[in-house]
């Protein structure tokens, strides 16, 4: 109900206002919004979240056609969840070799979303003793929270480029509509103050009355 009642506030505001004004003022208002969307998406995180466990399976997933598969993702599985839980190996320092024992502890560490992504690993070897830490650039950035780039950035910006577009433009035709009224206003002015200009094109004789010798 109310953002009907700010729509028709909206129209009534703007439907007073026309021309090359009216175009600054939307693309102004237009841009506003995508400055404050993409402000709101840029404290996108979420929490990182720890499980312990014996890792029961892990998958590899590729993408392609029979010949000319290309690597895509990989998944674990460990005893204490139901869940799967996603990375990149490349994305991982070192690198993830996809060689895991069945039954073998480790520590995940992963954003609280859907699907689960693994930002960083720590492996035991069979004494219980941490062996290999695998961690990518964002847990070693920020251990705590992950942040993530979603569609909601892009448009925010996307919506303020188009807006700041549309405001140039109408600012562009209002400054070239003030600089015509002013020359306009100027040639008038000097036209109005111009000298009279005579109807003759030389002045007219000067009478001189008879002489009194041609009597």
């Amino acid at each position: 109900m109310l953002s009907g009642r700010a729509a028709g506030v909206y129209a009534r505001r703007m439907a007073g206002v026309r021309g090359p004004v009216g175009i600054l003022l939307q693309g102004a208002l237009i841009a506003f919004v995508g400055l404050l969307v993409t402000i709101f998406n840029l404290n996108n995180s979420v929490p990182i979240e720890k499980t312990s466990g014996a890792i029961q399976s892990d998958y590899v997933h590729s993408q392609g056609i029979p010949g000319n598969y290309v690597y895509d993702a990989s998944w674990l599985q460990i005893s204490t969840s139901n869940d799967l839980y996603i990375f990149n190996k490349n994305d991982f320092h070192p690198t993830w070799n996809d060689h895991v024992i069945q039954g073998q502890k480790a520590d995940i560490y992963y954003a609280g979303q859907s699907p689960k992504t693994v930002l960083a690993i720590q492996l035991y070897d069979e004494g219980g003793n941490p062996s290999t830490r695998y961690t990518t650039t964002a847990y070693d950035q920020n251990p705590d929270a992950y942040f993530t780039p979603g569609a909601g950035l892009d448009v925010g910006l996307g919506i303020f480029a188009v807006g700041l577009l549309i405001a140039i433009v109408g600012a562009l035709v209002v400054a070239t509509r003030h600089r015509r009224r002013v020359a306009l206003a100027r040639e008038t002015t000097s036209s109005s103050m111009a000298p009279a200009v005579s109807l003759y094109a030389s002045p007219p004789p000067k009478y001189e009355p008879p002489s009194r010798s041609s009597w």
